[in-house]
């Protein structure tokens, strides 16, 4: 149950079930696009629920549960924690203003939203700064040449939190962003905001390996950076995918962003540039 004394002092959502989906893939080492193939639905619903634009339905809560093993009710809770946030938002002034009939005998407890709190920064921060994937268009495409996807994102800034406090993570993302915008402007491509904290980035034609070139690329931006005297190390990691003229950018986005969870699983720990080694092209 959710009490309005710490509604009221809650400034962020609550991590909805996209946020628990996403780390429930990644634990499971389940891919978005599997998941999709096994409730019967396609790659694009799967990551609007993830990125948090697409409501879990009590259909779509079954079908989840069904496939992940896990209880109807998580789906249904984290999805009415997330509702009744934003209706709170919408008719605040009124409920301010409503006087209590009789007291409240207990004081039940908001669900801590400290799990989601770096996504909400990140996403927050990175929405700011870069126009969505929805407002891409594909390059031209000339003779058989292919344009390719990347997604990417800075990891490990739970940590970050963790040890220096979100300053530390909003100074990181700023420099992370400056970085990307300065690569953004001496090459020819553009970068798009794509969930949570993650980018996505459409190139032309490649000469050579499109995931040698990203790693290559992608070397100007830092991957240390120092708090109070100590040394945060993170690794960017992304994911690359083959575009081709009958594509949509965004499914393509899906695939290249799956390459990249799927990266981060077996990240290092040490701070460098890390493209998974794989890449989706033609079937």
């Amino acid at each position: 149950m959710i009490n309005l004394k710490n509604l009221s002092r809650q400034v962020s959502p609550p991590p909805g079930p996209g946020s628990y989906l996403r780390r429930l893939l990644r634990y499971a080492n389940v891919t978005q696009e599997t998941l999709a193939d096994a409730i019967g639905t396609s790659r694009f619903t799967i990551n609007q629920i993830v990125t948090g634009k697409r409501s879990v339905t009590p259909g779509m809560a079954l079908r989840l549960s069904k496939a992940t093993g896990t209880s109807t009710d998580i789906w249904l809770n984290l999805q009415r924690d997330v509702d009744v946030w934003e209706a709170f938002q919408e008719v605040r002034s009124t409920i301010d203003a409503i006087e209590p009939i009789w007291a409240p005998s207990v004081d039940i407890q908001l669900f801590d939203p400290a799990a989601a709190e770096v996504e909400l920064i990140a996403n927050s921060y990175l929405a700011s700064k870069f126009p969505a994937l929805e407002e891409a268009k594909s390059p031209a495409i000339t003779g058989v040449a292919s344009s390719y996807v990347s997604v990417f994102s800075v990891d490990a800034l739970t940590n970050t939190v963790a040890k220096f406090g979100v300053e530390a993570v909003k100074n990181i993302l700023a420099t992370f962003a400056t970085s990307v915008r300065e690569l953004e402007h001496e090459n020819e491509f553009k970068v798009y905001h794509f969930g949570f904290e993650a980018l996505a980035v459409i190139v032309g034609k490649i000469d050579g390996n499109p995931v040698d070139y990203f790693e290559a690329l992608f070397e100007a931006v830092p991957t240390s950076y120092s708090f109070a005297g100590h040394i945060n190390k993170m690794t960017i990691t992304g994911g690359v995918t083959t575009l081709e003229t009958k594509d949509l950018i965004h499914d393509v986005a899906v695939k290249a962003a799956d390459l990249m969870e799927n990266k981060q699983r077996f990240r290092s720990g040490v701070a460098k540039h890390l493209w998974s080694n794989r890449l989706i092209g033609r079937d």
